[in-house]
């Protein structure tokens, strides 16, 4: 049996890592090792299943079929109202986006604009900022009203 020490070392770990994750300012190959610690951690405590946190980890490293997987997964098991659904659905329709798929990006941005409502700031300031870089990826910068292309390959 794992000390209790232990573990919560391991969970501020992954607090940390999901800080990490959020910001998205590194590179892939960053978030390919932030990834890794992430399922290492979930090896050796799985009581760690914070679906975010492994989505995202895989959404950064470019795995975007695995970070959907992951995602969609926690959204079947997610009742509407929970804290996690706005981050869920935000990364999911990320995901979507970058599997060249984007009428699934659409739908799932318009589920989450649906879920949060004016009420964003509700789910934390994690949850505005993911949902405001899902709107900029799939509608574009709001000031040209140019939305990002879907991508031609297919990441996996």
């Amino acid at each position: 049996m794992q000390s209790n020490e232990a573990f919560r070392t391991a969970q501020e770990a992954d607090s940390e890592a999901w800080s990490q994750l959020v910001h998205g300012k590194e590179s892939e190959i960053y978030y390919q090792r932030v990834l890794s610690e992430v399922i290492q951690r979930r090896t050796e405590y799985p009581a760690i299943n914070d679906a975010k946190t492994l989505a995202l980890a895989h959404y950064r490293a470019g795995q975007y079929k695995d970070s959907l997987d992951v995602v969609t997964e926690s959204i079947k098991a997610s009742v509407r109202g929970a804290y996690n659904v706005a981050h869920d659905l935000a990364i999911s329709s990320m995901s979507a986006w970058r599997l060249n798929r984007p009428d699934e990006a659409r739908a799932t941005l318009a589920k989450l604009r649906d879920e949060v409502g004016d009420f964003a700031w509700e789910y934390g300031a994690d949850a505005v900022t993911l949902i405001a870089e899902a709107e900029a990826l799939i509608e574009g910068d709001m000031t040209t009203s140019q939305p990002s292309e879907p991508p031609t390959e297919v990441g996996g």
